[in-house]
């Protein structure tokens, strides 16, 4: 799923005039609903419902990590490169070293909430603070994107 959900979110977004973010919103909530669906169900999941379920949350989750940590740096790059300034190797190191550190640092965290509270909240842990984590960030360009869409059909 995680490499057939690049190809997807990208088919996507071109389809949407280059508009990553409801690509973006979209992905998260059926990422996040199919997650929340095996954290609900996870005593009585058959295989074939987990293996669909991962195949679902590779297609979308793992879609929008590689455009999330690879497209949008570039277009900040290339922006920066529009006014006249260097840096797109930067930009993109500096959005993986974050994407990195807060990898580390949630792996102590859900480790300490594992330990402490058992797997089942150490997974409702993961669920909540990557969806929040990812949305509250792009709240406001998905609203103004819709406007935008709406506008234009109008």
């Amino acid at each position: 799923g995680n490499f057939c959900g690049g190809f997807l979110l990208g088919w996507l977004t071109d389809l949407m005039n280059g508009r990553r973010t409801p690509i973006c919103m979209l992905s998260i909530v059926v990422g996040s609903a199919v997650s929340f669906l095996l954290f609900s169900l996870y005593k009585d999941v058959t295989f074939i419902l987990l293996c669909s379920c991962l195949a679902v949350m590779g297609l979308t989750l793992g879609g929008l990590f590689h455009m999330l940590s690879i497209a949008c740096p570039l277009d900040i790059g290339a922006g920066m490169q529009e006014k006249g300034l260097k840096g797109t190797a930067t930009v993109v190191g500096i959005v993986d070293a974050f994407g990195s550190f807060g990898s580390s640092l949630g792996q102590l965290v859900v480790g300490y909430c594992v330990d402490t509270y058992g797997w089942r909240y150490g997974y409702l842990l993961i669920l909540c603070l990557s969806s929040a984590v990812i949305m509250l960030p792009l709240c406001w360009p998905f609203v103004r994107e819709v406007r935008e869409i709406r506008g234009k059909s109008d």
